[in-house]
């Protein structure tokens, strides 16, 4: 009967090791690293989870639609009382330490809860792990440049147009020309 016991401990402490799972550290804008809970993430718009094994490996999403589960991962909005799942967010991209998304446009302006889960493998099956949830505000719009650093600030991407048509990228060194067509990059607009 002791031996039994044993066995019954080293197979509660073996799931336990594989039940660590995915946690945040951070939810901000896309484009302009805004917290998602002072300033808000728009409605519709491009956001970016930062924390520790939220998904197995590196993966992006390859046409439109989007995806709501890439290489095992989902991100769920969460009601405010955390009673009910209100929407799963499409997905750009993953990886262990970063998720880009898209936070769904059906929502209405509010406080709400986000949760990554994922699908992690263990020699009992596929055991779903989820992260503790975290608050963020959606709002109706805030426009947000993507910038040609990739840190939210300095000189905004705009894409523009050589005379064969090809694109480029706007540098302070290169401005466009008068009556040039320009694409500003940028999320949160409504």
């Amino acid at each position: 009967m002791r031996n039994a016991r044993c066995y019954l401990l080293l197979i509660a402490t073996t799931a336990a090791c594989f039940a660590q799972g995915p946690s945040v550290v951070l939810v901000v804008g896309g484009a302009d690293y805004s917290d998602a809970v002072s300033v808000g993430i728009p409605l519709g718009s491009i956001f970016t989870i930062e924390g520790s094994d939220l998904a197995p490996s590196v993966a992006q999403a390859t046409g439109l639609p989007l995806p709501t589960t890439l290489n095992g991962l989902t991100v769920q909005i969460w009601d405010s009382a955390g009673s009910a799942v209100l929407g799963v967010c499409p997905l750009w991209y993953v990886s262990p330490t970063q998720v880009n998304a898209v936070l769904p446009s059906s929502l209405a302006a509010g406080t709400y809860d986000l949760s990554v889960s994922i699908l992690t493998a263990s020699p009992f099956g596929n055991i779903p792990l989820s992260t503790p949830r975290v608050q963020i505000l959606a709002t109706n719009g805030r426009f947000a440049p993507f910038t040609l650093g990739s840190r939210g600030f300095g000189p905004a991407v705009v894409q523009q147009y050589d005379s064969a048509g090809g694109p480029f990228l706007n540098q302070l060194t290169a401005a466009a020309p008068t009556g040039s067509v320009l694409v500003l990059w940028g999320t949160g607009l409504v």
